[in-house]
């Protein structure tokens, strides 16, 4: 039989021919598709295992009265959200929530953007070093911070009380965390402080991206002193103040662990939230009664309703100021 020699066609996909080509870069282009699956792939298993999984077992619970012992067992439907909606002390806790977050964004952001002005001066001396002072509390734990104030103000122990007695600008030590009327403002102020130092390095970073030739070009104009940050640096960085306030406004909503350490929510649930609302039922504290899971676990998915509400509707604010601003 006559031998036959291989041709060129025979090792056509070898050669890179137009099959084995489109061949070769099939499996490469799949390769490349996969590499960042394969990489996010531990993160998403972290995610998976760590926030979807509590969130359906959250989900789940709420419809079960269960008190922490064995498996959830007695289904009671709705039964959990509906003593939620109907219990004072929760839309108590809602309204503390709001003013705590409210006042505590606002007047934390009018602040910092006043310190971030004034220490974005080249001609202030030490601007580095104050820089950091107002930023380390923003380091520190809150719980930490709820711990170390609550001695601090202690009325009969704390140096504040005593300090103010001494130079007789009080008669007798104040209670600030033990009257209602002052509580939920103390927690406050604190809370302020510590944020402080977020909002300043965001805003001072958004001064420093403002081009100084527009300053110089104000100034010709007129636009000196209050009225060119009024008339220029404020318009110049709203997008870095309407993402700082976004983000405190959700932050200050979902507060729960410098209030559990400095107030407990107490006295009289006057400083109590919504988180703390949630842990003491979580945690068998709610009016001496047992553990009762499943209606924490309801409570906290109204508060994520409210966390997601919020959200909505400070997306929608920044849209409509970035249309505003193109």
């Amino acid at each position: 039989m006559a031998r036959t020699e291989p041709t060129a066609t025979h090792f056509a996909p070898a050669l890179g021919t137009p099959q084995g080509g489109s061949a070769v870069r099939r499996r490469g282009k799949r390769r490349r598709t996969a590499v960042p699956y394969v990489m996010a792939a531990p993160a998403l298993a972290l995610l998976a295992l760590f926030v979807f999984y509590p969130l359906f077992e959250n989900f789940r619970i709420a419809f079960y009265n269960w008190d922490s012992l064995g498996r959830p067992g007695q289904f009671v439907g709705l039964a959990n959200f509906g003593y939620v909606l109907t219990d004072s002390y929760f839309w108590n806790a809602v309204r503390h929530t709001a003013i705590f977050a409210i006042s505590t964004v606002t007047v934390g952001m009018i602040i910092a953007t006043l310190f971030a002005i004034w220490l974005n001066d080249p001609r202030l001396r030490g601007r580095s070093l104050l820089r950091t002072l107002i930023f380390l509390p923003a380091v520190t734990s809150s719980a930490i911070l709820g711990i170390v104030f609550s001695l601090l103000l202690n009325p009969l122990t704390g140096p504040l009380d005593t300090l103010l007695t001494d130079l007789g600008l009080v008669k007798r030590p104040i209670d600030w965390l033990g009257n209602g009327s002052t509580v939920l403002w103390v927690v406050i102020v604190i809370s302020i402080w510590q944020g402080l130092g977020i909002g300043l390095i965001v805003i001072t970073a958004g001064l420093q991206s403002i081009d100084p030739e527009i300053y110089e070009a104000a100034a010709c104009d007129g636009a000196v002193g209050i009225r060119k940050h009024w008339y220029v640096t404020l318009p110049m960085i709203r997008p870095v103040l309407v993402t700082v306030f976004l983000i405190s406004m959700l932050g200050s909503i979902a507060v729960f662990d410098l209030v559990l350490t400095l107030t407990g929510g107490g006295p009289d649930f006057a400083s109590d939230v919504v988180a703390t609302y949630v842990f003491r039922y979580a945690s068998g504290q709610g009016f001496g009664q047992a553990t009762r899971i499943g209606y924490a676990a309801a409570a906290g998915l109204f508060m994520s309703a409210i966390i997601l509400l919020a959200t909505f509707i400070l997306l929608a604010a920044r849209r409509v100021s970035q249309r505003r601003q193109s």
